[in-house]
């Protein structure tokens, strides 16, 4: 890299360094230390722009490579801390069935297709629980009627994680819009649970 960006200076001041005669024709003039020149203008400009294009791509490369790494830092991180007190992570379908029970609380409507749906969840193990990633795509979904899947409506404050005390239960409450037909089903981690 060090060398790429010496060599891309070095063409630039030479190529400032050509009287503007030289650049104005394209012919071959001698070099400012005396030397004959060798190359022509379209030849600089040819290497400042290979030169240039090598530098972008390797900029292009390491700035990916640096997002990335952020990204699973921060996810790396973000998963030590939810475990890090002892909590029993939930995140699929297989530890929702083994860790809490899930029941349908209440089902509201809100106004013209919008619904209100709220579970509880009970954890009677010796230890606290929390259920992650709430807020990504597919982890709560409402079924209509008709088997149609709606994602719920997510506010500023709505949270990622929800935490269920040892031997304890927490009501959560998901917002749903646009449904054409009554509510069927909320499905949690790919586990449906009927609303009526």
């Amino acid at each position: 890299m060090k060398q790429l960006c010496k060599k891309t200076l070095m063409a630039l001041v030479f190529c400032l360094s050509v009287s503007p005669a030289f650049a104005a024709s394209g012919e071959k003039e001698s070099a400012p230390d005396g030397k004959s020149g060798n190359a022509s203008m379209r030849d600089i400009q040819n290497e400042i722009q290979s030169s240039m294009n090598e530098m972008i791509t390797i900029m292009g490369t390491v700035m990916s490579g640096m997002a990335t790494g952020m990204k699973e830092g921060a996810e790396n991180a973000q998963a030590q801390l939810d475990g890090a007190d002892g909590t029993r992570l939930i995140a699929n379908k297989k530890d929702l069935a083994e860790l809490v029970q899930v029941r349908v609380f209440k089902l509201e409507e809100q106004g013209s297709g919008s619904w209100r749906v709220t579970l509880a969840i009970k954890n009677a193990n010796d230890f606290p629980v929390r259920l992650v990633n709430l807020t990504r795509k597919q982890s709560v979904l409402l079924l209509d009627a008709d088997g149609f899947a709606y994602d719920p409506v997510l506010q500023q404050e709505s949270a990622r994680t929800l935490t269920v005390s040892a031997r304890a239960a927490v009501r959560a409450a998901f917002d749903f819009s646009g449904l054409e037909a009554k509510p069927g089903a909320i499905r949690l981690f790919d586990t449906d649970f009927p609303v009526q």
